[in-house]
């Protein structure tokens, strides 16, 4: 999915998000590309813009919002709007609490 020679990063945050929902298992379940979005967001911080994600992993327009809707509707990452930018946010276990 991503191009050769390209580099993961450019993110918003840095470090390791440890309060993330995903765990391994949950990654394994996941499709090739919706587990390569989620393992990006998770380098990056646990936020990046929309954009960022289909450059860097080399998607179109159109194939990243699809993904970024479907992990979305999955319950995995929130979608925020900045600026007329989408910024995809993973979700902590203490958003899902408040969800149940």
């Amino acid at each position: 999915m991503r191009k050769p020679g390209t580099q993961v990063g450019g993110s918003m945050g840095s470090g390791v998000v440890t309060s993330s929902v995903v765990g391994s298992d949950v990654l394994k379940l996941l499709p090739k590309a919706e587990r390569e979005v989620m393992e990006y967001i998770m380098k990056s911080g646990g936020e990046v813009y929309q954009y960022q994600i289909m450059k860097d992993l080399g998607l179109s327009k159109v194939r990243a919002w699809r993904i970024v809707r479907r992990l979305e509707e999955k319950g995995l990452v929130d979608v925020i709007k900045v600026k007329g930018r989408n910024l995809v946010k993973l979700k902590s276990k203490g958003d899902l609490n408040k969800a149940q």
